[in-house]
């Protein structure tokens, strides 16, 4: 009997060596499943990106993201409304004014339908319609002269110019720039003179 209980001694003994590398070899077993798992919900998160929620181009996206891509874009253009006045909405138009600045008839030459002259043809009725635009902008140039005097002593006084003309041609004060509405200065090219 003390042979058996030797023997078992030793078995328990061998056993509990193995347990403690089967505990070990568990521990780290568990630590490459937490690691793993780790990963793989990296790889979902990534494989979840699509242009349209990452900074990833659309060429990246699967295919089945940009068939799905494409039925939402339709559904919403379907859905969407359409560009300039929506039904319902109050409209604003430019409306013709009853004094117009100038008045142009257009009378017909010939007939549209024989090709016969209208000269002397009856008028029957008009349509008028009405174009706004703005006047062409044009540079006023003014003259200033000075004039020279001879006085009875011999002298001779020439008048003084205003303080805008500097030089024999130059920009007046409404077409130089003002430091507060420009951001270059600019150099008149009779006078050399930096505005």
């Amino acid at each position: 009997m003390a042979d058996g209980v030797a023997e078992l001694r030793e078995e328990n003994s061998r056993l509990r060596a193995e347990n403690v590398g089967v505990r070990a070899e568990n521990a780290e077993l568990l630590r490459l499943v937490t690691g793993l798992n780790s990963r793989v919900a990296e790889l979902e998160a990534k494989l979840g990106e699509t242009s349209g929620n990452s900074s990833r181009p659309p060429s990246s996206d699967p295919n089945t993201e940009r068939e799905k891509q494409k039925q939402t874009r339709a559904e919403r253009r379907r859905e969407a409304r359409r560009q300039g006045k929506q039904p319902g909405a109050e409209g604003r138009n430019l409306s013709q004014v009853s004094n117009p600045d100038r008045r142009e008839v257009h009378r017909p030459e010939e007939c549209s339908g024989c090709g016969a002259g209208l000269g002397g043809g009856a008028v029957v009725g008009s349509k008028t319609r009405q174009v706004f635009d703005l006047p062409p902008v044009r540079v006023e140039v003014t003259e200033h002269v000075a004039v020279q005097v001879r006085c009875a002593c011999g002298c001779v006084t020439t008048g003084a110019f205003p303080a805008e003309a500097t030089a024999p041609a130059c920009w007046g004060p409404g077409v130089r720039p003002s430091g507060s509405t420009s951001r270059t200065a600019s150099t008149c090219r009779s006078c050399g003179r930096r505005s």
